[in-house]
């Protein structure tokens, strides 16, 4: 596997995980799979590779459609991933992203519901 950062990252992974307390499973949420299937029927065809929409949309302008958002919100894009196990993988290691984002998305006891899409993409073979 090509990293950004080689192994230090799944490092601070693991580490990371040991300490980690479980967490509640997410509540699928089938409005927000529309919202995230709206982002890729505008973006995967295009090769976009951002969470902003073609027509400047952000991610809480797509969930809105479909509801009233009342809570914390977050938004990962992954391209060319291969299967569900390297999407946990990425989004838990969080390669090239000092922040670590998403990490700190799947683990933020504020993010209840889960919603997800996937689309072939023009330029990373697929996107979720």
């Amino acid at each position: 596997m090509v990293t950004k950062e080689g192994a230090r990252a799944f490092t601070e992974a693991i580490e990371f995980l040991m300490k980690q307390k479980p967490r509640k499973p997410f509540l699928w949420s089938d409005d927000l799979a529309k919202a995230a299937n709206d982002h890729l029927i505008d973006v995967a065809p295009k090769g976009v590779t951002s969470g902003v929409g073609t027509n400047g949309s952000q991610p809480c302008d797509r969930i809105q459609k479909y509801g009233q958002i009342d809570e914390a919100w977050a938004e990962s894009s992954l391209y060319g991933v291969l299967n569900s196990k390297e999407v946990i993988e990425r989004l838990i290691v969080c390669d090239g992203q000092p922040r670590r984002g998403f990490r700190h998305s799947v683990f933020s006891d504020d993010l209840k519901l889960c919603g997800i899409a996937t689309s072939e993409h023009s330029t990373h073979e697929n996107m979720v």
